[in-house]
């Protein structure tokens, strides 16, 4: 897998809960096509993200996982598309919400976006 997929801390975790709004899903969901650019990043809660090419299954991703990042700050489509699973609970982290994690030094998810970026 050379998607840039990066398991967070349970404190991260518990930053982005109390900072955005957490979205649950409650059936299967496409979230983003392969060979496109996602719009938003994603960190996953709760529950799966399947990463399909052609349809078929590549990976599960599991809770505490952020994706993304790096397609979205470097305008980069994704090779893979990711398909939320039901009741699954996500955060969407948009371009804006990422470059002031960036800059926040006190964020302790900060240094986990500059890895994957790459910034």
């Amino acid at each position: 897998m050379k998607e840039r997929i990066s398991q967070l801390t349970p404190d991260e975790l518990l930053f982005l809960t109390k900072k955005y709004e957490v979205l649950t899903f409650p059936y299967d969901f496409d979230l983003v096509y392969e060979k496109q650019i996602p719009t938003a990043g994603v960190a996953l809660i709760q529950g799966q993200i399947d990463l399909v090419k052609n349809n078929k299954l590549i990976e599960t991703i599991q809770s505490g996982n952020i994706l993304g990042i790096y397609q979205l700050l470097t305008h980069t489509p994704v090779r893979f598309g990711c398909r939320i699973k039901s009741n699954s609970q996500i955060i969407l982290l948009g371009k804006a919400d990422l470059l002031q994690l960036i800059k926040d030094k006190k964020s302790k998810i900060a240094r986990t976006i500059r890895e994957m970026s790459l910034i």
